[in-house]
Formats: C-alpha cells, structure tokens, sequence
C-alpha cells in the first residue's frame, strides 16, 4: 500500500511493529555496547528505549510521508525523498531520544555518531518499503489493467457475435419460415432457398472457426509474433483460397508484448474482411519494425468493396480495427483505387 493512502490506524499499526523492531535493535546495541542486562530494570529500560524508538521512528516517517506526498504528488516515485526524509527522521528521533535519555552508558560525544549510523539504516530501510510499495502499486496497476482488457476483448466479441452470427441465424430463421409456405405455393423456388440456407451455415461455421482461433490462449506460447502471422495466413490460405505474401523485417523483439498482440488482432481482422467482403485472390503483407519498437503494418489486396449487408458489415469491421489501433496508439489510412485493389496501411 503506498504511504499516501495510509490510514490513520494503518499508521498507527505500522508504528506498533516498529515498536517491536526497535526493542530488538535496542538489545543488539546493549549486547554490544554495554554487554547483558545486569538486571530486570536494566533489562526493562533497554526494551522501553527500543520500543519508544521504534515507535517513534515509524509514525513520524509514515506520517510526514503523507502529509508530505498529499502536498506534493509528484514526489512520489522520487527515490531520493524518501531517503532524506527517513534519514532526517532516523537521526532526529535517536539523537533527541539517547542525548535525554543517555542509554547504554553514552556520552555525549558518541551520540552523534551513533544518530548518524542509525539515521543511514533508517534511510536505506526506507528506500527499501519504498521500493517495496512501487513495486506493489505496479504489479496492482497490470492486474488492473489486464481485468480491463479482459473485459473490452468480451464486448469485442460480443460485439462481433451480434454483428456476423446472431444476424445471419436471423436471417435462416426467416428463410426456415418460408419453407413451409413456398413448399405449398411455389415449390421452384424451394432449391434457391436451401441453397441459400446452406451457403449461410457455411459461413457461419467459418466465421466460428475464425472466432474460436482467435480466442485460442495458446496462439503465441513457443512462437514469435512472426510465426504466429504466418500460422495465421497459412489458415486463411487454405479456408478460402488465397494467395497470401508475407514480408516480415527487422526484430519482432523490440515490440512490447501489447503490441505485438495488437498487430495480431489486426492482421486477423483484415484477412477476415478481405476474404469475407473483397472477393480477392491476392495479398500482400509487409510488416516493418523498427529498433525503437515503432513500425508499419501494409495490407494490399486486389479485391473490391461491396453493397448493402456486405458494405455494412465492412464498416463494422473498420470500426474494430480502428479500436485496436488505436489501443497501440496507432494509426490506419485505406486507400482504394478502383480497379487496382486496396493498401490498408497501419503506424504504430
């Protein structure tokens, strides 16, 4: 938990340990200053020093730390702080404290060297629940974070259910109604139909292929994100026929694992339009990285758009796409030449 958000009690708990920290700090000290106990008072008054010490230090530290945090934020992932504060506050409280108290037959010439012995442990203990807290708060923020992506990748999916599967089982339904009807009355018409029912369920099941490989966990265990693109493409090349190149350059390496997941669902999503909506034969694919980790994705093919539902549900694919850029920070630019095909170009 990071000392800002520290309650009161937390405080006040954090304090108590420090108690009992400092009474076994303080026994060392005896033990090798002034040697064992001679008595149950003398023992009595080690543990009190300690436990007041340890008191002390801890609820000043944590204290000051929020107050000081609360006012300035952005001190918060500055190391050096909380060393300086922690050494400030070690030195103070064990000086003030042993020059009143004068415990384990001190002078006041050592005092001061032994405040600034405990001063520098105060410091370094301090860095260390410092870095302590970074590290939880991080480790906090990417459980966070992946809950999130979680959570936008099932209303994606939902999303791309409702759009593609849940219409076209609308749309059997309908024509699964007619039958009956057309079975009676116009019974020519009867094969357009059932052709038309079976070409839906075809591409149903090809639509739920894809969407089950999509969701397969295990699509970058043992492989690179160059290997899995090229798993990908060899799928479609067989699913539908086309002629898929790929030129990959440069080190998958210098992507961050988000992006690299990124581009996958991109590339995904554009094969699945290409080969659903633009009747193409043909497509290249040319993915450039740079030593930096920012590149470009250049989709071409030679097919067209189409009209009406396809046309529709292009635009849905675009807007999917566009989400997924732009979760890389990314940017997408579609040209379109009539006759000459399309180059789908995406920067991150």
């Amino acid at each position: 938990m990071k000392p800002v958000t520290l309650s009161g009690k937390e405080i006040i708990k954090d304090a108590g340990k420090g108690a009992i920290f400092g009474i076994g700090i303080s026994f060392a000290f005896r033990l090798a200053l002034a040697g064992i106990p001679t008595s149950l008072l003398d023992g009595l008054k080690t543990a009190a020093f300690g436990m007041v010490i340890g008191f002390t230090l801890t609820f000043c530290i944590e204290h000051l730390t929020k107050l000081i945090l609360l006012l300035l934020p952005g001190l918060t992932s500055f190391l050096p702080f909380y060393f300086f504060l922690s050494f400030m506050v070690g030195f103070g409280v064990f000086y003030g404290a042993s020059y009143y108290f004068q415990p384990f037959g001190f002078k006041p010439y050592d005092i001061f060297r032994f405040s600034l012995a405990v001063g520098i442990f105060t410091a370094m203990t301090g860095l260390f629940f410092a870095f302590t807290w970074e590290t939880k708060e991080k480790l906090r923020l990417e459980k966070e974070n992946k809950e999130l992506a979680i959570l936008e990748e099932r209303n994606r999916i939902a999303r791309e259910l409702h759009d593609t599967v849940v219409q076209n089982l609308f749309g059997m339904n309908l024509h699964l109604n007619a039958i009956d009807y057309l079975n009676e009355h116009q019974p020519q018409d009867l094969p357009g139909v059932i052709g038309g029912l079976q070409k839906t369920v075809a591409e149903i099941q090809a639509k739920m292929r894809l969407m089950i490989y999509e969701l397969k966990p295990t699509v970058f265990m043992g492989k690179g994100l160059f290997e899995a693109l090229e798993e990908l493409a060899t799928v479609f090349r067989a699913k539908y026929n086309l002629r898929i190149i790929t030129d990959f350059e440069s080190q998958e390496e210098n992507l961050s694992g988000k992006v690299q997941t990124g581009l996958y669902q991109v590339f995904q999503a554009a094969l699945s339009k290409i080969a659903r909506q633009a009747q193409a034969s043909t497509v290249q694919v040319k993915l450039e990285i740079t030593s930096g980790g920012s590149g470009r994705l250049m989709i071409y093919h030679d097919g067209q758009g189409g009209a009406g539902e396809e046309e529709r549900n292009g635009q849905d694919t675009r807007r999917h796409l566009q989400e997924r850029i732009g979760e890389m920070n990314g940017r997408m630019q579609i040209d379109t030449k009539a006759g000459l095909g399309t180059t789908i170009t995406i920067t991150f």
